[in-house]
């Protein structure tokens, strides 16, 4: 994002050896350049010498193809050889932040065009899945990765606890402590507020696959008022947002089935495992990333 606020004037030279040589650079690499602030005459500078597009009506209509776009090499270069005006910086950013949600995963995928294999590749014979192979289809791991997440069996840098139906992993309010992996089984938050469970009936995306949405109370506590607002199998990893913020929970999450197991990681596991696997930890940290904008895209991540 270019904030050209202070510049108060630019010639033809400038603005198409610099700024439209820009554009083309950035095309290269699928990067989508924005500026805001400009004069009503650089701005016609810009419309004029093909920098951004002629009208704001073509922008915009650039702009949304950008956003329908499922992975950024699905975006058409011509779009991507201008650069998109915006009024003011604060609008470039949330139009970047957007865009950043939808392609960062590798794609922004609605819950149709998940694929059944993947699903089910997870979801078959829970039971023998590990936290690596877990997390190596969360990530889309090569093989040179796979191997680095082999690491993860030993146990040092986790935990593995065991739950039953209806058993609490967490409370609201409690100390942040850990995030967790489910490997086997499934979870679910559970709120008090009509309107959170209400805007939880949508589709979810998760890197795992579909993350269902429900409002029965079968798994809530009797008389608690509280309701299932959304569940995570085979694959998901839930509670990272307050983890990495290291406040105290903001929603409550227990087991919906005998068996569900859970990998734990701690405050202790990570530095323990930033000082002894540098390699490992970089993966852990791509982990929380994808799994912390899944979840700011899916809005699961508190109770209101």
């Amino acid at each position: 994002v270019l904030d050209l606020m202070g510049v108060t004037h630019l010639d033809a030279s400038a603005t198409r050896g610099c700024f439209l040589q820009l554009a083309k650079m950035g095309a290269k690499y699928h990067m989508v350049i924005c500026a805001a602030g400009l004069s009503p005459k650089i701005e016609w500078m810009f419309r004029s010498h093909g920098v951004s597009f002629e009208t704001p009506e073509e922008e915009e209509e650039a702009k949304g193809r950008l956003l329908s776009a499922n992975k950024r090499s699905d975006m058409k270069k011509d779009d991507l050889e201008r650069i998109f005006i915006f009024v003011t910086v604060v609008e470039a950013l949330e139009f970047c932040e957007t865009l950043l949600l939808r392609t960062l995963n590798g794609s922004f995928r609605s819950s149709a065009s998940f694929s059944t294999y993947d699903d089910q590749e997870l979801l078959e014979e829970s039971k023998q899945h590990t936290i690596s192979s877990v997390l190596a289809h969360f990530l889309r791991c090569s093989e040179a990765e796979k191997t680095i997440l082999d690491r993860l069996m030993d146990h040092r840098y986790h935990r593995e606890v065991n739950y039953i139906a209806g058993q609490n992993v967490f409370k609201k309010s409690s100390p942040s402590d850990a995030f967790y992996v489910v490997l086997n089984g499934r979870v679910a938050n559970s709120t008090v507020s009509n309107i959170h469970s209400l805007r939880q009936q949508q589709p979810v995306f998760s890197g795992a696959g579909i993350v269902s949405s429900a409002t029965s109370t079968r798994y809530c506590k009797s008389g608690s008022g509280r309701t299932v607002a959304t569940t995570w199998q085979v694959g998901g990893i839930f509670g990272f947002n307050d983890f990495l913020l290291e406040r105290q929970r903001t929603w409550e999450t227990n087991a919906q089935v005998d068996g569900t197991k859970l990998a734990k990681f701690t405050h202790s596991n990570m530095s323990t495992l930033k000082t002894q696997d540098h390699e490992l930890y970089e993966l852990m940290q791509r982990v929380l990333l994808r799994a912390s904008n899944l979840d700011l895209a899916n809005c699961t991540c508190h109770d209101v």
